[in-house]
């Protein structure tokens, strides 16, 4: 089942209340929570991304690589899914059909959020996952590491040493073929962590701007820089689980009658009430009851909300 929660000025299909916060069918553009327990098929809200299928139902989401494929995975649809604020996210991974990386390649499991202003699929702000790489001498340790990555991505040197890292990086070492990815943001910081059972490991926290974002949940298999520009050719897959986005931005307080969006009920949206007084079709917020039109029973909502929202 899958449960998105925001705000009743966000843009929605309604389709029921909880308490004083509307439950709501993604339409536009979403600052709430979601959880997915990818227990039926991907909705609308997921797009594949790469040369790779991927299959959702009985609590995982399982990403298969063909072979020669080097990206497996899936983003949210930016039209539908985007998140702002302060937020946690979290999913569990495993690995699958997991084959050791031929000579000069390497293979990663990642959680991303992406740019949501910029049309490239690779626009990362932060990613956390866990990497195998064929030589302890390439970018990666072996048998594996836990990496992090952040906006803006940098060159580790220079040729022979072309390898793209970024800043706070600090790799861990694991043999680990299951756990659980976390990204944090709370203003203007990103922590990346994880979890091997035992409890969170944050390994590595950077300042980052605000900018909306997109989620990616892949898999990949890379040529490894100076060493191969081939993807290892052997099919693999991963499985996600448990999907949790936590909007932490705080309980955002219903305020309908707020018309005009300035943080308080007054003047402008008594104005707004009574220019639209009669029959409403189409999209009309000043009927706030959603009666079909707008009348007595709006505006005493307006007159009994009046002042500061909250």
């Amino acid at each position: 089942t899958r449960a998105i929660i925001g705000a009743p000025e966000d843009r929605y299909d309604d389709v029921g209340y909880v308490g004083a916060t509307r439950v709501y069918q993604i339409n536009d553009w979403l600052c709430g929570d979601l959880v997915d327990d990818f227990d039926g098929p991907l909705g609308s809200a997921w797009v594949p991304i790469g040369c790779s299928t991927a299959a959702s139902g009985a609590g995982e989401l399982i990403l298969s690589a063909l072979e020669g494929c080097s990206v497996a995975g899936i983003r949210s649809e930016r039209e539908q899914l985007m998140l702002c604020g302060d937020f946690e996210i979290t999913v569990n991974w495993r690995l699958g059909a997991w084959p050791e990386p031929s000579i000069g390649t390497d293979r990663a499991v990642q959680l991303a959020v992406c740019r949501a202003n910029n049309d490239s699929e690779s626009n990362t702000l932060a990613a956390i996952g866990r990497v195998d790489a064929w030589s302890a001498t390439s970018c990666f340790g072996t048998p594996g590491e836990y990496w992090a990555w952040f906006d803006p991505m940098v060159w580790l040197g220079m040729p022979p040493d072309p390898c793209l890292t970024s800043l706070g990086t600090t790799p861990a070492p694991t043999t680990a073929d299951n756990g659980v990815f976390r990204i944090t943001r709370l203003g203007s910081s990103i922590t990346c962590s994880y979890d091997e059972g035992a409890g969170w490991i944050d390994l590595a926290e950077e300042a980052v701007d605000d900018t909306a974002v997109f989620v990616q949940l892949f898999a990949s298999s890379q040529g490894i820089p100076g060493q191969s520009f081939d993807p290892d050719p052997a099919p693999f897959d991963v499985a996600f689980s448990n999907l949790r986005i936590i909007d932490l931005s705080g309980p955002i307080t219903p305020c309908p009658a707020d018309l005009d969006g300035s943080g308080d009920v007054g003047f402008a949206d008594l104005l707004s009430v009574l220019a639209a007084w009669g029959p409403c079709g189409g999209e009309c917020p000043q009927d706030i009851d959603d009666s079909g039109d707008v009348g007595f029973a709006d505006l005493l909502t307006v007159l009994s909300a009046w002042g500061p929202c909250g």
